[in-house]
């Protein structure tokens, strides 16, 4: 057998020697932090110890310059930062089952930022915050990539944090303390782990544990380079049509992102008039993204959310553009115990520009997005009794499925809303709501072209102050069509709560009922509720 020859490096510093096994093909190396000075001996109780921020760095960034390898930290230890740490172009950082702590008094900093080919796992990553940090999500979470608002970003000039792809953050377990009054009567926390923008990614096994001032788990969101303003007044869209239309600026959607397995426990951020609430996975901005096997005990805002962002596909470039809101999907994500936020919002609508367009500005592109998001597979169950919120929301979109939900205890299991169109709900169970199984109406923007095919629904109406309570209702909307949906219960005459299986609204113009299998009646020994005579029985 013939033995390769060994090589040996010193590092500039002195800091210990490293082993390349391969004469041909060296292996990357395995560099301890202590080498270069970390002590990992901070105390969370007394707040004393080392500040370890810039050795792990220096480790970082020689492994960087040895064009990659993998920085370990030491098992069971508490390392403390004060400033970002900057996960490099080809470094693994493996914690080893360590403890990072970011101690942040103020500004946009977060514990890790990520750059290209990195990767982040095996440990916890706490930030505490004081002072007065920054509003963006970014600020004081736990991993971000990409640049944040306020960075130095430009076309001619791009920062080194612009748009990171091929990075992996796994095995973790992250939270953050920040809670910081947002200047409109309200407070903001920070998500575990914020993207801005990014392509070919990977986050999975993270765990959040609960608390009352998180934003979220994982926030993905739009980038961009240049000068771009959210602001939505005529003046400011038209100076970023500008600068688009001169290639100084564009919009970088996140994409090709995979997210999967995350576990958060109660989130329990107040979700008021000025304070949003929390999540688990929102998505904004985004194309060709999956989302799977994701859990929260709880959360009072949206668990699992879709946008298109506020300024939607108006200044993104030609190639990604009628990518956006495509190829997203949501798979195997619930809900668990008693929830006060809704399991799953659908929506695809560039709210800025609209209201931009009010104002007098000029749109290249519909803020209606056309998607295809897929939500398949989310369950959740509400409060019971008291319950404010629908199950799921679908409105300001044009497209979308959502499949094999099965939602109880809302409001209303599922609610079609305003400008809602072409969107198809296929093999649903919505039961035991407060209101109605599933709602299908909005008075001044009525859904259109909605099939709900296969639904099962049944015990709705829980709440005896909402009246003609129904497993499916079309109110005001167009051209909507039940097909072959299941009403009640198998073995009983009649439904002990809704007072229909469905009803169709004086204002459904042109709807559709095929097929319905009536197991037991409404409470009443009715099966429809009909107020127009243009219904459509099949």
């Amino acid at each position: 057998m013939i033995i390769p020859r060994r090589h040996f490096l010193s590092n500039a510093a002195g800091a210990g020697w490293i082993f390349l096994a391969g004469a041909s093909a060296p292996e990357q190396p395995v560099i301890a932090v202590r080498r270069f000075g970390a002590a990992g001996n901070w105390d969370e109780r007394s707040g004393q110890g080392s500040d370890d921020g810039s050795a792990i760095q220096s480790a970082i960034d020689f492994a960087a310059r040895m064009g990659g390898g993998t920085v370990r930290l030491d098992s069971a230890r508490v390392y403390k930062t004060s400033s970002d740490l900057i996960v490099k172009e080809n470094v693994r950082l493996d914690l080893r089952g360590s403890t990072v702590v970011g101690r942040f008094d103020s500004g946009n900093h977060s514990v890790f930022r990520m750059r290209s080919r990195s990767e982040l796992f095996g440990g916890k990553v706490k930030v505490v915050s004081t002072g007065q940090p920054g509003l963006q999500a970014a600020a004081h979470c736990g991993v971000s990539a990409g640049c944040r608002l306020g960075d130095p970003n430009e076309v001619a000039r791009p920062d080194p944090d612009n748009d990171p792809h091929s990075f992996a953050i796994y095995d973790l377990l992250i939270q953050s303390d920040k809670w910081v009054p947002d200047g409109a009567g309200g407070h903001v926390g920070a998500p575990a782990i914020q993207i801005i923008g990014c392509s070919h990614y990977r986050i999975e096994n993270i765990t959040i544990p609960s608390s009352d001032r998180m934003y979220g788990a994982v926030h993905v969101d739009w980038g961009h380079i240049g000068p771009i303003s959210t602001v939505d007044r005529a003046q400011a869209q038209t100076m970023n049509k500008r600068a688009y239309l001169d290639g100084m600026a564009y919009v970088i959607p996140s994409r090709h992102g995979i997210i999967r397995r995350i576990r958060a426990g109660a989130l329990s951020a107040p979700s008021t008039g000025v304070d949003r609430g929390s999540f688990c996975v929102r998505i904004s901005g985004a194309h060709s993204i999956t989302v799977a096997d994701c859990y929260a005990e709880s959360v009072t805002y949206q668990a699992y959310a879709h946008e298109v962002g506020d300024l939607g596909a108006e200044f993104v470039l030609p190639q990604d553009r009628d990518l956006l809101g495509k190829r997203i999907r949501f798979e195997n994500c619930r809900i668990g115990g008693s929830a006060t936020g809704q399991v799953f919002e659908l929506r695809g609508y560039a709210d800025n520009i609209a209201r931009a367009i009010t104002d007098g500005y000029e749109n290249m592109v519909d803020p209606l997005v056309e998607c295809d998001v897929v939500f398949d597979g989310v369950t959740g169950t509400g409060q019971g009794a008291g319950a404010r919120n629908a199950g799921g929301r679908v409105l300001q979109i044009r497209g979308g499925v959502i499949r094999n939900a099965d939602l109880s205890r809302f409001r209303d299991g599922i609610l079609v809303d305003e400008r809602a169109s072409d969107v198809r709900i296929e093999n649903v169970a919505c039961y035991d709501c407060e209101h109605e199984g599933i709602l299908v109406h909005h008075p001044v923007y009525p859904p259109e072209d909605i099939v709900i095919e296969n639904a099962h629904t049944y015990g709705n109406g829980r709440n005896a102050a909402f009246r003609d309570a129904a497993g499916i209702h079309l109110g005001t909307s167009r051209r909507c069509r039940i097909i072959r949906g299941r009403f009640g219960l198998r073995g009983l005459a009649r439904d002990g709560t809704q007072e229909f299986a469905f009803r169709i609204g004086s204002g459904a113009v042109a709807a559709v009922v095929e097929e319905p299998l009536i197991h037991s009646r409404g409470k009443n020994g009715k099966i429809s509720f009909i107020q127009r005579g243009d219904l459509t029985r099949l």
